[in-house]
Formats: C-alpha cells, sequence, structure tokens
C-alpha cells in the first residue's frame, strides 16, 4: 500500500540522501528515511525538501509536507545534510500525524485539516557559503539544516 500526503512540485522529485539506521515508532513499526527535493510550483524556481519514510515488512511510505524551503537545487541538497537522527524521529511524527489527519478528516487535497494553527514559521534564516551559492538554512525543531 502506498500513502503519500501530497503537495505541488514540479515533474521530478530527487532522493538526495538515504539513511541505513531504521527508525522506530513507539507501536514497533520501523521505517528507512530518505530526503527528497523537487523544485516548487509557485513560479520562483525555489525548492522544497522533504522527508519520505518506507515501513519495513510492509512496503507503505509516508511523507511530511515540506521542510525546508530553499533557493536552489544546491541549498535543498546542503539542507539535507544538517539533519539528525532526533530531527527525523520529529518529522516521522509529523509525517504519520498527517496521515491520520487525511484518514479521519476526509478531504484528501493536501491541506491542512486538523482544526489547530499549522506550524509557526521558521525562526529567521542562518547563512552558509556553499559553492559560492549562499543558502538560507532553516532552522527547524532540534538544528535540522544547521
Amino acid at each position: 500500500m502506498l500513502t503519500m500526503n501530497p503537495f505541488e512540485t514540479s515533474g521530478q522529485a530527487e532522493v538526495f540522501l538515504e539513511y541505513d539506521a531504521l527508525i522506530s515508532v513507539d507501536d514497533g513499526r520501523a521505517y528507512r528515511a530518505r530526503v527528497c527535493g523537487g523544485e516548487a510550483r509557485d513560479g520562483t524556481h525555489r525548492w522544497h525538501g522533504w522527508i519520505e519514510f518506507l515501513q519495513q515488512g510492509q512496503g507503505s511510505l509516508v511523507r511530511t509536507a515540506p521542510e525546508t524551503t530553499q533557493p536552489d537545487r544546491t541549498c535543498t541538497v546542503y539542507w539535507s545534510t544538517g539533519l539528525t537522527q532526533v530531527y527525523l524521529e520529529g518529522a516521522l511524527e509529523r509525517a504519520l500525524s498527517l496521515v491520520r489527519i487525511r484518514s479521519s478528516e476526509g478531504p484528501q487535497d493536501g491541506r491542512h485539516h486538523s482544526g489547530r494553527p499549522p506550524t509557526p514559521i521558521p525562526p529567521p534564516p542562518t547563512y552558509a557559503k556553499l559553492r559560492g551559492s549562499t543558502c538560507a538554512l532553516w532552522s527547524r525543531r532540534d538544528g535540522g539544516g544547521s
């Protein structure tokens, strides 16, 4: 069974990084994480980055909503290299929460349906130089991307 949390990206998404270590949830299910990205469909040429989790043994896939928006592919790849185990655990919880919301509240249009406000905007960006490009590295939760 394939379960995904949709959002708008251009045609091709890329897998930037796959993790060997499994992430487990309280009920014993284990997931393998991979960080993906793709160009946004909003006309800005910015890139979204998100995380996909493949459940081991069953093959079902869940993914987060966009975890970051960066000015280009290079910055999105750089963001993906700074994610910690704790960040991935939180991202898995968010992805599973989106699946629960979608299955219990009806419309599957990718919009927020929980009845509570969306996640707050992350703190102001810090900047790093990468191959001559200034990348805004949005830190979320446990320092992902910084």
